[in-house]
């Protein structure tokens, strides 16, 4: 199961963080009464690596025959995802704040649902971590370059594509490895 997981969140997480550094911009050209939700835009685009590492989980729970744990999980996930916005909308934290909590609950979905395969514990604990490291290492970085303005213009999105590129210089080593890893497996 994780050498399908990991590459998939470890490769997809920072395509989606490259190309959400363009959404300010893209926002601009084609929705211009709308440029003051593209930071929300770009790490909504986030929540869509957490959905789909969910959706692989959830393979994994049905290979384990845990499936009729999965509407349980996954109802819990919606209805905290339901609360959060509502609490974050009466608070007046804006569409930013929102991105952010429901990638959080994503996340949070995405954990519950690795801890109901059929693995050790501490097996689940770095699944869980590996699969939510990468997305919110994105996240935090698509949040401080859409929020600094950068790609405004064709020369700021070059500017933005450049920091979104060097901070996720981070995550390389370690998605590296963990591709290295499963190709390994893949051919033994």
């Amino acid at each position: 199961m994780r050498r399908t997981l990991l590459p998939f969140a470890w490769l997809t997480t920072p395509i989606i963080a490259l190309a959400a550094a363009g959404v300010p911009l893209a926002t601009a050209w084609l929705a211009p009464g709308f440029t003051t939700a593209s930071t929300a835009a770009a790490i909504f685009l986030l929540g869509g690596v957490a959905v789909g590492s969910a959706q692989l989980v959830s393979l994994g729970v049905i290979a384990a025959g845990r499936q009729w744990l999965t509407p349980w999980v996954t109802g819990a996930g919606l209805g905290a995802n339901l609360l959060a916005a509502v609490l974050v909308l009466q608070s007046g934290l804006g569409l930013t704040a929102l991105a952010l909590t429901t990638v959080a609950v994503r996340i949070a979905h995405l954990t519950a649902l690795v801890f109901i395969l059929d693995m050790d514990r501490r097996q689940r604990i770095r699944t869980a971590a590996a699969l939510a490291t990468p997305i919110i290492w994105c996240a935090a970085l698509v949040f401080a370059v859409a929020v600094s303005g950068m790609a405004a213009d064709l020369r700021g999105l070059g500017l933005a594509l450049a920091a979104t590129a060097l901070g996720l210089l981070p995550l390389a080593l370690p998605a590296w490895r963990i591709l290295r890893n499963a190709a390994a497996r893949t051919h033994s």
